[in-house]
């Protein structure tokens, strides 16, 4: 069974916010940011999605070195996706074969069966990043602290 509710609202977010469930966890884990190391035996499409996902990730706020393994799985992931969907697109879905008896028979490749087992894990992957318009939608960010004047100031200044 997956986790109930909303995903957890990160620290930092919370600290930021001011909430007093910043406080409830007395040793949380601390993250040095960092941009993950990208392996050199990555392939074409796995280093091209490497090089974006980073980038959709660091204008977020929310790239981190711990995060790599989790980066590479997706990248791994995106690659053979697509080779999938090259295949198909140069072969189609199906082939035909004859059986026993002379009848032709249509099959479905298994790169079909592939290509949409790894669009699920490649969505379940971007949610966990993101990388989603739903699983944004869910990210709160921190507003940035207002100056204590600025209200006042437009008021209190004359001449």
């Amino acid at each position: 069974m997956g986790r109930r509710g909303p995903p957890k609202t990160p620290l930092k977010v919370l600290e930021d916010r001011g909430s007093w469930k910043a406080k409830i966890n007395k040793n949380p884990i601390q993250i040095k940011d960092g941009k993950p190391v990208k392996p050199d035996w990555l392939g074409e499409y796995a280093d091209a999605a490497w090089d974006q996902t980073c980038g959709f990730l660091e204008q977020m706020g929310i790239l981190a070195s711990i995060d790599n393994d989790a980066l590479l799985n997706y990248c791994v992931t995106w690659e053979r996706w697509r080779k999938a969907e090259e295949f198909l697109k140069e072969n189609g879905s199906t082939y035909t074969t004859v059986d026993k008896l002379g009848n032709k028979i249509h099959r479905e490749y298994p790169e079909s069966k592939l290509s949409l087992s790894l669009a699920a894990q490649l969505l379940r992957l971007q949610n966990n990043f993101g990388l989603t318009p739903s699983a944004r939608a869910s990210i709160t960010l921190p507003e940035k602290p207002k100056d204590k004047d600025e209200g006042s100031a437009k008021y209190l200044n004359v001449g």
